[in-house]
């Protein structure tokens, strides 16, 4: 009778190893007929959005958005979408949904006691090499995880003990903000901020009331992370060494500013904004584009509709692994005219919209207004998005 693991050594306990999970009770038969079966069967299809099938492709049906929150069967304004599994808070404000989804935190590590699909004596065996070419892969793809694990330049978010203090921690980012400046501090409502020019480099503390959050992109320094600030579960009161390098792109959602302090702020070297070009402001119905129906430019946007709705924007960029398909950057806001405590994650409007040209605004289910921002940063508009993350 085995007493140790024959893929890593480790004791068994019920024929299972403690360290790896691998089963050593079972034969190679068993492994190939797990192996050989399908990934998917048709319990699992039934319960995703868009599958092909023999007889075709089955849609996904959007949901109606901005139905009156006195519906009985429609969806109320009330199910905070942060909190709703069905509803994705990445597709909110400030958000670029192609080229990221989920990237709050860290990284997770693999799982050696979940890896299945291999016994000893297959690998055992000098006659089945392809067998011990798919652990050969399976070896490579934890070193490559390690690896990536040690060498990011984000390792994630520290909490003791359910604090509702986040901190956060780089390593190896080849640039650094100097440890001396000045004290810093502002309230930043809803809109879209560059580092900079309206936030100084530094390091910060961002704090928010119940219903606001924040959003970084830089891809210079390879940093994402996203908080909402509250009670909840997921939710914060604030966040502690947050690095705002300059060039940053920073949004805030809701219908209360969001603080940001610090004490190293490089203040010395922020920019100035100038002034905008553009005067009139804009009805935005239905899907307009800009340089085709509004010039393109910076702007805020404002809701005219009744009660409360949802806008979109896309931002197109240039994406070497589209194939020839344009590229988006998509975004979302909640608006509403007069914004109350009961629902705070909508704001009475958003600052500092940058549309350039071909950027397409989608105001089919909620009117709203595009109104020139006060100053500008560059009138080169596209370049606003280059350091998107």
């Amino acid at each position: 009778m085995k007493y140790t693991c024959s893929l890593c050594g480790g004791k068994l306990k019920d024929g299972v190893c403690t360290e790896c999970g691998m089963d050593n009770r079972k034969s190679d038969e068993m492994y190939r007929n797990c192996l050989n079966r399908s990934k998917y069967d048709h319990t699992s299809m039934g319960t995703m959005s868009h599958v092909h099938t023999e007889e075709g492709a089955e849609n996904y049906k959007q949901p109606v958005l901005n139905e009156n929150r006195n519906k009985s069967t429609g969806k109320s304004k009330g199910e905070n979408p942060r909190k709703n599994s069905a509803a994705d808070w990445k597709t909110m404000a400030g958000t670029a949904l192609p080229k990221k989804q989920e990237r709050k935190g860290g990284y997770k590590s693999t799982d050696l006691k979940n890896i299945k699909g291999f016994s000893s004596a297959s690998v055992q065996k000098k006659n089945k090499p392809s067998k011990l070419i798919a652990l050969a892969i399976l070896i490579a793809v934890v070193i490559l995880v390690m690896l990536g694990l040690s060498m990011a330049s984000f390792i994630g978010q520290a909490t003791d003990n359910g604090s509702s203090v986040v901190n956060y921690e780089y390593v190896e980012v080849l640039e650094e903000i100097p440890a001396q400046g000045e004290h810093w501090d502002n309230e930043l409502p809803a809109g879209m901020y560059m580092v900079g020019v309206d936030i100084p480099e530094g390091e910060y503390v961002v704090s928010g009331q119940d219903g606001s959050s924040f959003e970084v992109h830089d891809s210079t320094h390879s940093i994402y992370y996203q908080e909402s600030f509250g009670t909840e579960e997921y939710e914060i009161e604030q966040a502690e060494g947050v690095p705002l390098f300059k060039g940053a792109l920073v949004c805030v959602d809701g219908m209360n500013p969001v603080s940001f302090a610090s004490e190293n702020a490089q203040t010395q070297v922020l920019e100035s904004r100038i002034s905008n070009p553009l005067a009139e402001a804009v009805d935005a119905t239905g899907i307009m584009t800009a340089g085709v129906d509004f010039p393109a430019g910076t702007y805020d946007i404002q809701p005219t509709g009744d009660n409360f709705g949802y806008i979109t924007y896309e931002i197109p960029y240039e994406d070497p692994y589209s194939e020839g398909e344009q590229s988006y950057y998509s975004f979302g806001i909640m608006l509403e005219r007069e914004p109350s405590e009961e629902y705070p994650e909508y704001s009475s409007a958003y600052r500092n919209v940058v549309l350039p040209e071909g950027a397409i605004v989608n105001a089919e289910d909620y009117s709203c207004q595009l109104v020139p921002s006060s100053s500008i940063i560059s009138e080169d508009y596209q370049s606003y998005y280059e350091n998107m993350y």
